[in-house]
């Protein structure tokens, strides 16, 4: 795959500027991949190193098995294809591979292998950031005989190494499945809070009515004791009782007729 991206990525360079970077453009059955090129003069890239938006690359970078006067790098991003060429053993995938490879310009498919020089001194391979957060993260390279390596992770989605090949990011499957179960439980929690703030409000609007009719019995009972007779009242011990000033027929008795 990356000598058939270098393939099509000569044709791209045809009259072009040392030091620019250039798409290249695949075949419509390679959808989902995207590749770039850019063509250094070994001693400027010794010098000066290079930096690009993906790829940070520091000077005095040695070239080595064999010697060029002018190197290709090839860039590669696998996108949706990342998955079905590349797979780590007990762990999920959460970037594209990316991965990048170093050409003679002179010839064909002819790789040259360069590494960063110095203790202090690496390549970084950038990776875009995402929004979501994994418990653990690691870096992985894969090498050009399928096998592959852990690598620094230097900064978040930031891949530390001194040669060239193909990266990626990825998680442990364990902690991928405990933040499904995360997030399962905190909708559960979510979903519960609702709820009792549904009952909360439906219990508080019941009172509220509860109250509010209790209070129009009261108000329409006082309106229909206005419009009848008023009574007195007096105390019968502790009690308030109704009571009348003056009886309005007079008793009488039932034998009275007799003489």
């Amino acid at each position: 795959m990356d000598d058939f991206l270098h393939f099509y990525g000569q044709k791209s360079l045809i009259r072009s500027k040392t030091g620019t970077l250039y798409d290249i453009s695949l075949p419509r059955n390679f959808s989902g991949i995207k590749a770039s090129i850019v063509r250094f003069r070994t001693g400027n890239l010794w010098r000066n190193g290079a930096n690009l938006s993906f790829l940070q690359i520091p000077s005095r970078v040695i070239t080595t098995m064999p010697f060029v006067n002018r190197i290709d790098l090839v860039f590669h991003d696998f996108g949706n294809w990342s998955n079905s060429y590349f797979h780590v053993p007990n762990h999920t995938i959460i970037t594209n591979v990316i991965g990048f490879r170093a050409y003679d310009s002179e010839s064909i498919n002819r790789t040259v292998q360069f590494e960063a020089n110095g203790a202090d001194s690496t390549i970084s391979v950038k990776f875009p950031k995402s929004q979501r957060n994994y418990a653990t993260m690691r870096c992985i390279r894969f090498m050009p005989n399928g096998s592959f390596e852990f690598i620094n992770l230097s900064r978040p989605y930031a891949c530390e190494t001194r040669k060239t090949g193909h990266f990626v990011i990825v998680t442990n499957s364990f902690d991928k499945g405990n933040e499904k179960r995360l997030l399962l439980w905190k909708w559960w929690v979510i979903g519960f809070l609702v709820g009792l703030g549904c009952l909360l409000f439906i219990g508080v609007l019941l009172l509220v009515l509860f109250w509010a009719l209790k209070k129009n019995k009261i108000v329409t009972m006082e309106k229909q004791s206005d419009m009848s007779v008023g009574l007195e009242t007096t105390w019968i011990g502790r009690s308030r009782m109704p009571s009348a000033s003056s009886i309005r027929t007079q008793p009488s008795l039932e034998d009275e007729y007799i003489s």
